[in-house]
């Protein structure tokens, strides 16, 4: 299902929760329950100054505007490991977004198949663009970007406060 909303506001989960089950929410409903959920609005996080040997996001878009490739940032929506459900986040500078739900702790499997269902989402080769995460390091996650190279580059930013991609209309 494409959607195309950059930003997941409220009114946008009460129009999906519409579409998918047929119950109507109003936007205040779904704002009650998304905050008992813990997904709260946050403020941006503040830029911290990156490390000289880090890839900066410029350099990035300038490989994969050489190549024809997608850039694609990933981010961990998930809070705690003892809550229901944790989200994972990923989405393009200009607005396109995959997310998926899963129970318990972040395992590398876990990250391996939402990467692998990202490649399935893009037809085009893909910069994903990681943080520091161990996850993001795992064994499993290296020798499937190694052996599908031709699909996917794993770059990993700085960590905290990384400048994130400014999203534009296509």
């Amino acid at each position: 299902m494409r959607l195309p909303y950059p930003l997941w506001t409220p009114q946008v989960v009460a129009e999906l929760v519409q579409v998918l089950y047929r119950v109507e929410l109003s936007r205040w409903a779904v704002h009650r329950y998304l905050r008992r959920w813990g997904f709260l609005p946050q403020a941006p996080v503040q830029q911290r100054p990156q490390p000289r040997h880090a890839t900066t996001f410029a350099e990035v878009q300038a490989a994969a505007t050489r190549e024809h490739a997608a850039i694609w940032v990933q981010r961990q929506a998930g809070k705690r490991p003892d809550e229901l459900a944790q989200v994972l986040f990923a989405s393009t500078p200009r607005g396109r977004c995959a997310f998926a739900v899963y129970a318990g702790v972040l395992t590398p499997s876990v990250f391996l198949r939402f990467v692998q269902q990202i490649c399935e989402l893009e037809r085009r080769k893909i910069y994903l663009v990681v943080d520091g995460h161990p996850i993001h390091r795992s064994r499993s996650l290296a020798q499937w970007a190694t052996a599908n190279a031709h699909r996917l580059t794993v770059v990993q930013l700085a960590g905290f406060g990384d400048p994130t991609p400014p999203v534009t209309s296509p």
